[in-house]
């Protein structure tokens, strides 16, 4: 459950790309030249957003709502901010120019397939007689019939659900011509799905059970998380207290995009695609996994998921639980359809089906979940209270930016609709309070956002929130210039000005204080502990031990603050940890790899 605020875990550097207000002259230079664009005009192609600018499709990137930018322009623009300025942020400005314009090399071809189209390896696409048939997922049997381009493969579903989805945009003759074409393509698919239900399934079960060393291990690594791995092994390493690596798969394979250390110490594995486990699982094949601390043993989670939904905001646990230990997750389900699943450990629930796309959700303890984004047909946002009943209600209708439980078991969540605003639902009514949280003073917000958060009033968070053991709530929020500041949000609004950090990269709250690391008003990278009670603030790392931070992880058995960074001294990668009674350093290992993820076990 996100909003248990247990004190594990790690926070995370990101990069706020930012997220858009009301109207075009309002976006920042990054996101300069960005367009509305109706439904019709958006379309996601294995991952890569295409919007239709006057008759080409070219991928974009959605600032926010339905304000979409190519990739190309926010390029031209990057360079343009480089030209502007000098020193480090010159370059990392160049650097995200140069990656955006390789990017438009590499999924421009996406943008010229039909919505719903899929890049498929060699080995699955097959053409049988004058049919083709893809394999969309890694479990045997799943063969649709469709049509290919290039690697690229729409399977006649999907095109029946293009055709459908064009006649609700359309009127008229040309409606009556969609519905036609729908109606064609399904005949159609009736008959060519037969010829690829008939081929073969491929053996699957590994020679050995799947096991896991990660008893003794003070967390969890991950390498190459954007690419999957083969052979034995995996890319998930156990850390030790002293920094040694070792894979955390001992026998089996497994190929890992994310991972989860909950609560209860359970880790959950998100899969690259689906994988046996052996053993005596037989030949399911499982995306999600949870894997048991001291055994070592992994369990199959879902064995019907053929792809998972990972997060997008900041804050986003990828699995969620309620009070009664139920598992929350969302992906795409083998028959199609997006879903959000309750695992209650022996029957799965689904809790939004198809048509979604979801940006963010929060599970609370009494199993009532909070899940925003936008329906995939009309691209309308929404933000929605699903009760434990099942039952769905409507909170508002348009996306929020966060969603977040506050010490009063309230949910607080950003908004960019008809305000800009942080508003919270009220947990006993299930209604949303009519006075905003943070928001313009003027219309009668509890708190003035303009001076502690800036032009986006604290919706825009660029970081995992941190609550203190006294009750108190901080975020990193943007004002659209890439950097974040620190702001108190609960119980009072009020941004902390005393910290020796002027551009926060990483936090993490510990009892009530703050562990705080980011560019000093030199621009060189420091880390601090700040005491939320007092206000006061130490020195840890200073600039003559230059590090910059990538995760901040609490280890409660060893009181320490684990750690990894860029090591200025020498440019190397290193591991270290902070004793949180004496605020100690110590740097324990280098390494040659750097990890996409760590995480602590409590």
């Amino acid at each position: 459950m996100r909003g248990s605020w247990v004190v594990l875990g790690c926070a995370v550097v990101t990069m706020m790309l930012g997220v858009g207000a009301a109207s075009a002259a309002s976006y920042p230079t990054q996101y300069a030249g960005a367009q509305r664009l109706t439904a019709g005009k958006v379309k996601s192609i294995d991952g890569t957003y295409c919007g239709k600018f006057s008759a080409k499709w070219l991928p974009v990137t959605n600032y926010y709502g339905d304000g979409y930018v190519t990739y190309a322009r926010q390029a031209a623009n990057l360079a343009k901010m480089a030209r502007a300025i000098s020193g480090g942020r010159a370059k990392l400005y160049r650097r995200q120019a140069a990656a955006l314009l390789k990017r438009v090399k590499l999924e421009g071809p996406a943008c010229e397939q039909p919505n719903g189209a899929r890049k498929l390896t060699a080995t699955n696409l097959r053409v049988t007689g004058a049919v083709t048939c893809g394999r969309t997922s890694t479990r045997s049997w799943q063969w649709l019939a469709g049509t290919a381009s290039g690697a690229y493969f729409t399977s006649y579903k999907q095109a029946v659900l293009n055709a459908k989805a064009a006649a609700r945009l359309a009127k008229g003759s040309t409606r009556t011509t969609r519905l036609r074409e729908a109606t064609s393509i399904a005949a159609t698919a009736r008959v060519a799905q037969k010829a690829c239900n008939g081929l073969g399934a491929e053996p699957a079960t590994p020679a050995a059970p799947v096991r896991l060393a990660l008893k003794g291990a003070v967390g969890l690594a991950l390498t190459s998380a954007n690419s999957s791995t083969s052979g034995p092994g995996s890319n998930l390493d156990a850390v030790a207290a002293d920094g040694a690596v070792s894979d955390a798969v001992t026998t089996g394979s497994l190929s890992v995009r994310k991972f989860l250390i909950s609560p209860t110490g359970i880790t959950y594995l998100i899969l690259h695609y689906p994988m046996s486990l052996g053993g005596d699982t037989g030949d399911a094949r499982c995306i999600i996994v949870a894997v048991d601390r001291e055994s070592g043993v992994p369990s199959c989670v879902d064995d019907r998921l053929t792809s998972t939904w990972w997060g997008g905001a900041h804050d986003t646990d990828v699995v969620q639980f309620d009070d009664s230990g139920a598992v929350y997750y969302a992906g795409q389900d083998a028959t199609g359809p997006t879903v959000l699943r309750r695992f209650d450990g022996t029957q799965h629930r689904d809790l939004v089906t198809d048509y979604a796309r979801m940006s963010d959700f929060l599970v609370k303890g009494d199993g009532t979940v909070f899940v925003t984004g936008s329906t995939t047909t009309s691209y309308h946002g929404w933000l929605r209270r699903i009760a434990p009943d099942g039952s769905l209600h409507s909170i508002e209708i348009y996306e929020s930016t966060f969603l977040k439980e506050f010490p009063d078991g309230n949910v607080y969540y950003g908004t960019r609709g008809n305000a800009v605003a942080v508003r919270r639902v009220i947990s006993a009514t299930g209604t949303v309070d009519p006075v905003d949280w943070i928001g313009d003073a003027r219309t009668g917000a509890r708190f003035d956002g303009m001076e502690p958060c800036g032009y986006y009033y604290c919706t825009a968070i660029t970081m995992p929130f941190m609550r203190t053991f006294s009750g108190k709530v901080y975020a990193a929020t943007s004002s659209g210039n890439g950097f974040s500041h620190l702001v108190r949000m609960y119980p009072d609004v009020e941004r902390i000005t005393t910290t020796a950090i002027t551009k926060l990269s990483i936090g993490k709250a510990v009892l009530n204080h703050l562990f705080l690391s980011g560019l000093n008003a030199d621009g060189h990278y420091v880390t601090t502990i700040y005491d939320t009670s007092d206000g006061t603030e130490r020195t840890l790392i200073d600039p003559a031990q230059e590090t910059e931070l990538y995760h901040l992880c609490y280890s409660a058995g060893g009181a320490q603050l684990l750690f990894d960074g860029l090591r200025f001294s020498d440019n190397r990668y290193v591991f270290g940890y902070v004793d949180v009674n004496t605020g100690a350093v110590r740097v324990t290992r280098a390494y040659e790899t750097k990890w996409d993820d760590f995480q602590a076990f409590a």
